[in-house]
């Protein structure tokens, strides 16, 4: 096979990538948005570490940032023939997803057809649903071709953005050595997406930060610990009457508990108790400047 890997920053596009080339299936190029060159040597970009496992690997590094027929007569001379993208944030071109006889396969981190879009982990975390991997094909509609695989994964939970995304990663890279064969013979069967199911997911904005004390409090621990990557305070929907100091912002969490006198013991100098469904988050308070 005669692979084009495209991707960006971050352990989806990296994890996959390696485990391509200790599998044999090294790709003939990697692609990524406006790799950087210092006399003739790559030496920082957008999608750094994907590049630079790329040169390190000996793979030729593509700008996808290149007029499109020159990326296309490029790809035409080192003769792809399968297109492979993980945690690449821009639509690519009809011209360029159609290019390879083999297909085009795209790994997006949730159960398609259930959230698609831009940021599908922070979306399933906030609704407390298991995160997922989808393989699919490459269509016009954005995350809409045939599923090739997915697969859901479980967390214990408390976990931090990274070690989620490395857990999610890992399980792309497990699903896409499974239907390299395939994908190769000829023989890949897909599961055609329905049209109108899943919704489509934006990228999170200020409003999105919130936690519901209607949910048990280790669904907003965990939400809350792995979002905070963004630096965002949380609003507390409906602690108003239980904190009795009216709106309530977080900066943090230090856990939670099934019973207030369990809260009480776990709880640290400055720390708030809060109640939720049958159990208490155990908060750090954001100050007002913080919370706007």
């Amino acid at each position: 096979m005669r692979i084009l890997y495209i991707g960006s920053a971050g352990s989806l596009s990296l994890q996959a990538f390696h485990a391509l080339c200790r599998n044999g299936y090294r790709p003939v190029a990697v692609a990524v948005d406006n790799p950087m060159i210092f006399h003739g040597k790559l030496i920082a970009l957008q999608g750094q570490s994907l590049a630079l496992a790329a040169r390190d690997a000996g793979v030729p590094v593509l700008d996808m940032r290149q007029p499109l027929k020159s990326l296309l007569a490029t790809l035409r001379r080192m003769q792809i023939d399968t297109l492979l993208m993980a945690c690449y944030p821009r639509r690519l071109p009809a011209a360029l997803w159609q290019l390879p006889q083999n297909g085009s396969f795209n790994c997006h981190p949730s159960m398609l057809p259930a959230y698609r879009g831009p940021e599908p982990v922070f979306w399933q975390l906030r609704d407390g649903v298991q995160p997922g991997v989808s393989w699919h094909r490459v269509v016009e509609a954005f995350d809409a071709g045939d599923v090739i695989w997915q697969r859901s994964v479980a967390f214990q939970g408390g976990e931090t953005w990274a070690e989620i995304n490395q857990r999610l990663a890992a399980l792309a890279a497990e699903g896409l050595l499974q239907c390299l064969p395939d994908i190769e013979t000829g023989a890949l069967k897909g599961i055609a997406q329905p049209g109108d199911a899943g919704h489509y997911c934006p990228y999170p904005q200020a409003d999105d930060f919130w936690v519901d004390t209607d949910w048990p409090a280790k669904r907003a621990y965990d939400f809350i610990r792995a979002s905070a990557v963004f630096g965002h305070p949380w609003r507390v929907h409906g602690a108003a009457e239980a904190d009795g100091a009216g709106e309530v912002w977080l900066s943090g969490a230090h856990g939670w508990a099934g019973s207030l006198e369990q809260a009480e013991a776990m709880r640290p100098p400055g720390a708030v108790l809060i109640p939720f469904k049958q159990s208490v988050l155990i908060a750090r308070r954001a100050g007002k400047m913080a919370a706007h």
